[in-house]
């Protein structure tokens, strides 16, 4: 679709994980890169594979983080306005996977982030529901995306 080496840069937000190929996109995004071109995305945190522990009433109590290593497709179904039900399938890789996808590709992997809360932003959250409060105390304690940039140089 695109003549090699006519990008500086590549960007991509929560993408990658729905992709089957992943070395083959990272491969194809190489080509179109130029020299010191840059690929940056983000990616849900693998870490997040495994389920809550909830109580005798449902609450959520804590993340169960289980089953990293084991590679698989997660299936979702998203009821849209319209009333039609768009269905998604996403891959469960490691960092590691993702890591040596990027290297195998090409790339030289130059910064990896675990983002977390913004120091300062937990005031404003307390005056938010339930649920804001509980995902920022969540994101407190375990990484919710990962970001890698990555670059070019051949």
């Amino acid at each position: 679709m695109f003549r090699p080496e006519v990008f500086d840069s590549v960007i991509s937000s929560i993408v990658v994980g729905y992709v089957d190929d992943l070395e083959g996109t990272f491969s194809e995004i190489f080509r179109v890169l130029k020299r010191k071109g840059i690929f940056a995305f983000s990616e849900n945190h693998p870490i997040l594979k495994g389920s809550w522990e909830k109580d005798d009433k449902g609450r959520r109590l804590h993340w169960n983080i289980d089953n990293y290593f084991e590679r698989s497709i997660t299936n979702t179904e998203w009821l849209l306005p319209s009333g039609n039900v768009f269905k998604t399938s996403s891959r469960h890789r490691t960092v590691q996977n993702y890591f040596d996808a990027l290297v195998s590709s090409g790339f030289v992997v130059e910064r990896l982030v675990e983002p977390e809360p913004i120091n300062g932003t937990r005031s404003i959250n307390q005056d938010s529901n339930h649920a804001v409060q509980e995902h920022y105390s969540r994101a407190e304690r375990i990484p919710i995306f990962i970001l890698f940039r990555s670059r070019k140089l051949a």
